[in-house]
């Protein structure tokens, strides 16, 4: 996804968050709450994109690798930007 365009969501979301309602005219403020709507949906495709990309490097790891040994040591040495906890879990001998 265009970083740009993940900036412009994010900045429609802060607008609407910090516009008050009461000062603001209802048509104008219902034009500031779908732009905030359509921000929130590209941030949650962001995001689910990122899950996804994540489970797929798992997978092929997974696939890749027949013995759990050899394909656990892979992903602590490999991986550890993406599972953060495998840092914190200790080595099996």
């Amino acid at each position: 996804m265009n970083d740009s365009l993940l900036e412009k969501a994010n900045k429609a979301v802060e607008e609407f968050l910090d516009t008050d309602p009461r000062k603001c005219e209802p048509g104008e403020y219902g034009r500031i709450h779908q732009k905030a709507n359509v921000g929130l949906r590209i941030r949650d495709d962001q995001f689910v994109n990122l899950r996804v990309d994540v489970d797929q490097k798992l997978r092929a790891i997974g696939l890749a690798f027949a013995d759990p040994v050899v394909r656990e040591g892979y992903a602590r040495s490999a991986l550890l930007k993406f599972l953060p906890d495998l840092q914190s879990k200790p080595e099996k001998s």
